[in-house]
């Protein structure tokens, strides 16, 4: 048990880097009351695979890989995942989500889901998908192979492999004091759809939808 409340206080301090020292330390705090009660506030957003918009710039650095997920790569992955996502990976191959990787001479530096269904204890969301539409999660670059392009990369063949399976839409939630991802959302052209607040209290998780309001300071596209 112990070692599990490290491994969280760790987690949460990795995950929260780009965030000022105030929202860190915040998050730390947070895990002492992890067990009883979380709640974490999101911004939705959409974007069309088609337009002129229609692929990210720039491609993979020189000597990366970009290629889909195969049962083999998990154990890989978990071994550069945070702990909380390291969990979920397998289940999100088994239940048949779309995963990207990058990697390196055979090493991975990064990984991103696409998944056609919400499973709300799986992505801790509750978004409602149409059949043209695909939920863009678990995006993670490990922080040595950062600001080199390889998201933007894994995201340009994530869209070509989805436009192929017909899919029209993809949806993606941030959390709003995330600026960094806000910043890449809004650079990519997807548009702030609802804000979403999720609360889990014990094992129970509540949703609740609002209009979109701009509480992160994210700039209006256009």
């Amino acid at each position: 048990m112990l070692n599990r409340f490290v491994t969280l206080l760790k987690t949460e301090w990795r995950a929260s880097e780009d965030r000022r020292i105030g929202a860190r330390i915040l998050a730390v705090l947070q895990v002492f009351v992890f067990p009883f009660y979380r709640a974490g506030r999101f911004i939705v957003f959409k974007r069309p695979l088609s337009g002129p918009a229609d692929h990210p710039t720039g491609g993979p650095p020189a000597s990366v890989t970009v290629r889909p997920v195969e049962a083999a790569d998990v154990p890989r992955l978990r071994q550069i995942a945070s702990s909380a996502d390291g969990v979920r990976l397998e289940a999100f191959a088994r239940r048949g989500s779309l995963g990207v990787l990058a990697e390196r001479d055979g090493a991975a530096l990064g990984y991103m889901w696409a998944s056609f269904a919400i499973f709300p204890e799986l992505h801790r969301v509750a978004i409602d998908l149409n059949q043209r539409e695909a939920f863009i999660h678990d995006i993670w670059v490990v922080p040595a192979a950062r600001r080199q392009g390889l998201a933007s990369a894994m995201l340009a063949y994530l869209f070509d492999r989805l436009k192929k399976r017909d899919i029209q839409t993809v949806v993606n939630h941030v959390v709003v004091d995330n600026r960094q991802a806000l910043e890449f959302h809004h650079r990519r052209g997807y548009q702030p759809v609802f804000n979403l607040t999720h609360r889990r209290i014990l094992r129970w998780d509540f949703y609740r939808q609002t209009p979109y309001r701009n509480i992160s300071g994210l700039r209006k596209q256009g």
